[in-house]
């Protein structure tokens, strides 16, 4: 399941929602996976986060990715690549991810437009669509093939496993935050759904590798050089929060700021919950212990 977080400074995407019990009621200090537009959960230590991505406020980085923004995306997009910003091997698909606020970004470097890539509001809409192409334009780090620039997508036993043991195994459908879930968090076709638990792996493997690709991303971008270990506790983390963009600052923070950072994201809807705390306190000590200056550090 794949939905936005809010967060409550600097834009975030999506968090997970956790998986709810008993059925169907959600579980009480379990991570929340993620609300729909405009309903905040899991808030991090600025508290911020994205805003409803709504037309009206221009466009925000997913997931999700509202239907009613897909035409606006595409020529958002297509207006990007105009001016020499490749959006990656995805293309033209209509879903503002990470590839494309990669592209949003170098545009709004290139054009001393302040933020991040990660929104665009209608007036920064209206200079896209009258900007003109600089010489040379910043490169976005996007590649026209999968997979060559944001490493491997294929997850390790190490991720499975540390994903596994927080999201908790749902062979039957349950409603989870406008939607149904089954498994291990991930999106049921509807509430009479069943899963095994191979299915389940299966389904987890594919779901992923978004967050896989989010967390090579920022490893190549920022220059880390992360090892499995270090990867396998970002990446639980981003398939709870949505990205590790806001965590590493879009690739500006060092490893001490971040391990620093990762249990402040301990609450959803305002409040601290047991589950996120513990959640935290693992993914923290799991990336300080493969972490060679911080190593003796890990709880």
């Amino acid at each position: 399941m794949k939905l936005r977080e809010l967060f409550e400074d600097i834009p975030v995407p999506t968090p997970r929602p956790g998986a709810p019990v008993p059925v169907p009621q959600p579980r009480g200090d379990a991570p929340p996976r993620a609300p729909q537009s405009g309903e905040i959960t899991i808030t991090g230590p600025e508290g911020s986060g994205f805003e409803p991505q709504t037309t009206d406020a221009g466009l925000q980085q997913g997931p999700p990715y509202p239907p009613e923004d897909e035409a606006m995306v595409k020529s958002m997009q297509t207006r990007l690549q105009e001016l020499g910003y490749s959006v990656g091997y995805t293309g033209i698909d209509g879903k503002y991810g990470f590839r494309t606020a990669a592209a949003v970004d170098a545009f709004k470097k290139d054009n001393k437009i302040s933020g991040d890539g990660s929104r665009m509001s209608v007036a920064e809409l209206d200079k896209l669509k009258t900007a003109k192409a600089v010489e040379n334009p910043s490169p976005t780090a996007n590649s026209l093939s999968r997979g060559s620039t944001t490493g491997s997508a294929k997850p390790t036993d190490d991720m499975l496993t540390m994903i596994k043991n927080f999201e908790g195994f749902y062979p039957k459908a349950y409603w989870d935050y406008k939607q149904y879930s089954i498994g291990y968090g991930s999106k049921a076709t509807g509430p009479n759904q069943t899963i095994t638990e191979p299915e389940a792996v299966e389904l987890l493997k594919q779901e992923v590798k978004t967050y896989i690709r989010n967390v090579e991303y920022w490893n190549e971008k920022g220059g880390y050089n992360w090892n499995d270990g270090q990867k396998a506790a970002l990446v639980s983390f981003a398939y709870n929060i949505g990205s590790i963009n806001q965590l590493t600052a879009n690739g500006t923070r060092d490893n001490a700021t971040i391990a620093r950072k990762i249990p402040e994201y301990r609450k959803a809807g305002g409040k601290v919950l047991r589950g996120l705390v513990k959640r935290r306190a693992v993914e923290r000590d799991k990336f300080v212990m493969h972490t060679p200056e911080l190593a003796g550090t890990a709880r």
